[in-house]
């Protein structure tokens, strides 16, 4: 079972899941490329990249993002490099 949707937009920084669950980012980039990088583990500040976004240089304003699990305990976190700017970043449990 899915639980309640959290913004995490303005803190996609390492936290800890307390329940099995997705993260969900999304991105804006324009002009200049950079990247969106995904990071859990075991571990308070998460080093294990399971996910990299390329966001090319390219004109205009273009969005990218990913869907990522995280397991319980796990800890997990976003950063972002270049051109690159977050817009949105959910987390959704699963179970309990």
């Amino acid at each position: 079972m899915l639980g309640t949707w959290e913004d995490k937009t303005s803190s996609y920084g390492a936290q800890q899941a307390t329940t099995d669950g997705l993260v969900v980012a999304n991105c804006n980039f324009n002009a200049t490329s950079g990247y969106l990088y995904f990071y859990t583990d075991a571990t308070s500040n998460p080093t294990t990249k399971i996910q990299e976004v390329l966001a090319p240089a390219l004109s205009g304003t273009d969005i990218l993002g990913f869907t990522c699990p995280v397991k319980k305990n796990d800890y997990w976190k976003i950063t972002v490099s270049g051109g690159v700017t977050m817009l949105s970043c959910y987390w959704i449990p699963i179970g309990s």
